[in-house]
């Protein structure tokens, strides 16, 4: 008989090797079991298997047969994230419990001996659900401030000349002066009118406006005011000018969170899985899953309505799409959310002409939480010494494109009495199609307690605008409104209006109005754009108004980017022939303006100035208005480098390696970025990047530590003349930097003076050494050596 030969290819030699050794460790396991415990059931077998769940492998685990069952350890279960069934049938081996596989629901399981693996397919609910969770709504804690003040102005000056009259000049300022720290923000607004004195009588020469105090409390997602405010007002209440005390939550703090009730996405898989998701066919996010259902709870943040699109994709290339409708609308909360406010104090009376006129004291709050999903609750009360109001209000969606809001308020004043208001609103917005209809009841007596008690509002109000887009051919408005005085006649104005775009993006904007009242009239109008460039645009226009026509035609530029000239000229008839020109400068410390217009009758000469001026770390910077956040970069020891927000340069460092980089986004990172190339090539920086996040209208510091010095190549040797040892590490003493010593002892060292004391190392013992520059530029590498290094190396 002949010998048996088996042809064993090379790409299955490993798998035979392993089969056989798993066989023989399985040998000795059962061996030592039946020496130990006694006698084994006859039908229980373990094996040591390669486990193909759903088709993805999932590692080696010891697996038991018996009577046909297979069995796999706890620790199985929890691995592969499979619900264990309550009445899993469980065998016992070497004090260890094993449980059923084939009692998992619809599961497939089998041994393929051949292959020494474990075949296991089970139903994408047999797994434990995963969920991706949202955002938690927590703020977050207080930035770093650099202490700063500031001041923002607005200058005016104007003069004009009149035909049948003396002329007349003014000259005028709004200011604002603030100080930001670790504290707060404290402001002052005030303006400085009739400073060329030709205005007699014109009231107080300075005034001031607004005074606050303002403490944000990251930590906790509020905002305390104490001085000058205007009241939150919801959907039920009226702005109130106020002087006092107002705290309330400040979704601004955490403006990355997203405090709208978000889609939520369930889907389910049977293998490991990558998501994307698309929103309205843009790619928004990327995420892994693990097999089984999973719950997408932490979308981005998404406004409108629209499709929401998860297309899930398995390790096997399998690929499943998940479509949902979304409608997201500001006047909704996520459920359970909470956002409130108080205010207390006096009313502010005669704003812009009285410095410091307040009346009665009042107190108001306001409250809305999110309910569900689709509906949000508020209420609202306040009250004076004269006069007091409550009401409730809600807000639901329906579907993915109707938002219905709805509230009714009572108020009773002292001496008028009781008074009611309602009001209601369907709001529809499609993909890009949108209808709006209001309505609000008063009645006679009903007022906000800001409002004077001769404000008799209308009785009845109705308004409804819709938008149709028709494509190619462009968009069409309509608008209608009907108000109902109190003893006064219906006036009802309606509109229609259509707008498209022409051959090389020509734009008409043709617009017809009719009131009826007590001021009836038609009003036609045509409007055409015409871009000359990039940066320059034509606009003519034509309107016909009770009679009269008027007609101009105007030509502007704007600057390519945030800095530049701007300029527009304009000529026409509008109720008599007029002319006008103007300039505008806009630069890094502000924008200057001029402005001439002419008519047959009268001409005026108007020029101004917008800016600010920032003190910080006994810095002064010329900044444009200074309304929002500022960082303070620093690369020390290096002037005149590029800094900027993003890929943006926008200013550059001083003698001193300070910069000021404005108009930064409070509470969220603001990628501050240097330009490496402004750089000596002997400089290092661990980042050419670092993010800012200043609190409000604050300055955050921003620093880059860049090491400077020369770089120089350093051939070092021992007490006996050797080399040092390569792969010994060097260090400047002093600081925290390794350079390894290459072949023949040399070793590249950068950040060296003109004098330097390095330490080498080398299995656990050390050797200084000093080293003295020749003479050079920074950006010059020199050469250096032999140096002997002082000390005991083990070689």
């Amino acid at each position: 008989m002949s010998p048996c030969r088996i042809k064993v290819g090379s790409g299955h030699v490993k798998t035979a090797l392993r089969t056989l050794a798993l066989a023989l460790a399985l040998a000795a396991t059962h061996l030592g079991a039946i020496h130990a415990a006694g006698p084994v059931e006859p039908r229980l077998r373990v094996y040591p298997l390669e486990v193909l769940l759903n088709g993805a492998p999932v590692g080696i685990w010891p697996i038991i047969e018996r009577d046909g069952g297979i069995f796999a350890p706890p620790e199985a279960y929890e691995a592969w994230r499979l619900q264990r069934p309550a009445d899993a049938p469980q065998v016992e081996f070497k004090g260890l419990t094993y449980l059923s596989l084939s009692s998992i629901s619809a599961a497939e399981v089998r041994i393929d001996p051949v292959q020494n693996m474990l075949v296991l397919n089970v139903r994408a609910d047999a797994f434990l659900g995963a969920r991706m969770k949202r955002e938690p709504a927590a703020a977050g804690p207080r930035p770093e401030v650099i202490p700063s003040f500031f001041l923002n102005y607005d200058l005016n000056y104007s003069a004009s000349h009149f035909q049948e009259s003396a002329a007349t000049k003014s000259l005028g300022l709004l200011g604002e002066v603030g100080h930001s720290s670790s504290w707060g923000l404290l402001t002052t607004s005030f303006a400085a009118r009739d400073l060329t004195g030709d205005t007699p009588g014109s009231g107080p020469k300075l005034l001031r406006l607004e005074t606050a105090l303002r403490r944000d409390l990251p930590e906790h997602g509020y905002t305390l005011n104490l001085g000058d405010g205007v009241s939150r007002t919801g959907y039920l209440g009226r702005p109130t000018l106020f002087g006092g005390l107002q705290i309330g939550t400040n979704f601004g703090l955490t403006p990355l969170v997203n405090r709208q009730p978000l889609p939520v996405i369930m889907g389910q898989t049977l293998a490991p899985s990558t998501v994307q998701l698309y929103v309205n066919d843009v790619l928004r996010q990327t995420a892994r899953v693990p097999a089984g259902p999973f719950t997408l709870d932490a979308l981005p943040a998404i406004t409108g309505n629209g499709d929401v699109a998860v297309v899930v994709r398995d390790i096997l290339g399998r690929e499943t799409v998940i479509t949902q409708p979304f409608f997201i609308s500001s006047d909704l909360l996520a459920p359970g959310l909470n956002d409130w406010t108080l205010e207390v104090g006096k009313l502010r009376q005669d704003l812009g002409s009285a410095s410091s006129h307040y009346g009665d004291i009042f107190g108001s709050g306001m409250w809305r939480r999110g309910l569900s999903t689709t509906a949000t609750l508020e209420g609202r009360a306040e009250a004076s010494a004269a006069r007091s109001a409550l009401g409730i209000a809600g807000v639901s969606s329906f579907g993915r494109n109707l938002l219905v809001r709805g509230g009714a308020m009572a108020s009773h004043d002292r001496a008028l009495g009781s008074g009611r208001r309602w009001s209601a609103g369907l709001d529809w917005q499609g993909r890009a199609n949108s209808a709006l209809l209001t309505a609000e009841g008063n009645s006679r007596f009903f007022r906000y307690i800001a409002e004077p008690a001769s404000a008799l509002p209308p009785r009845l109000q109705l308004a409804a605008q819709a938008g149709l887009f028709l494509g190619r051919y462009g968009r069409l408005g309509a608008g209608l409104a009907i108000q109902y005085p109190y003893g006064l006649p219906r006036v009802t104005t309606a509109s229609v209006s259509y707008t498209t775009v022409l051959k090389d993006n020509w734009q008409v904007n043709v617009t017809l109005s009719r009131s009826l009242g007590l001021a009836s009239g038609t009003t036609f109008g045509v409007a055409l754009n015409i871009p000359l460039g990039k940066r320059d645009l034509s606009t003519s226009s034509t309107q016909f108004r009770r009679g009269q026509l008027d007609a101009y035609t105007s030509v502007s530029h704007n600057p390519d980017g945030d800095y530049g000239t701007a300029w527009r000229l304009l000529g026409g008839y509008l109720a008599r022939p007029r002319a006008e020109a103007s300039v505008y400068q806009f630069g890094r410390s502000g924008v200057l303006s001029a402005e001439l217009s002419a008519t047959s009758a009268h001409s005026n000469v108007r020029l101004g100035a917008t800016g600010g001026l920032l003190a910080t770390a006994g810095k002064l910077f010329a900044v444009p208005r200074y309304d929002m956040s500022a960082a303070l970069v620093q690369v020390p020891g290096y002037a005149g480098v590029g800094v900027g927000l993003g890929q943006q340069v926008s200013t550059r460092t001083d003698a001193d390696g300070y910069a000021l980089v404005p108009r930064l986004n409070a509470y969220q990172p603001n990628p501050i970025r240097l330009d490496p190339n402004d750089l000596p090539v002997t400089a290092e920086v661990d980042s050419i990047e670092l993010p800012a996040v200043p609190q409000w209208r604050a300055v955050a510091p921003v620093k880059f530590p860049v090491r400077g010095g020369r770089g120089a190549m350093i051939r070092i040797v021992l007490d006996d003349g050797a080399v040092a040892p390569t792969g010994a590490t060097v260090r400047i003493v002093g600081e925290d930097r390794d350079f390894y010593v290459g072949k023949r002892g040399d070793a590249y060292v950068t950040g060296l003076q003109q004098k330097n004391r390095l330490r080498l190392r080398w299995r656990g013992a050390s050797c200084d050494l000093d080293v003295e520059l020749p003479p050079g530029a920074i950006d010059q590498i020199a050469r250096v050596g032999p140096v002997a290094c002082q000390g005991a190396i083990p070689r």
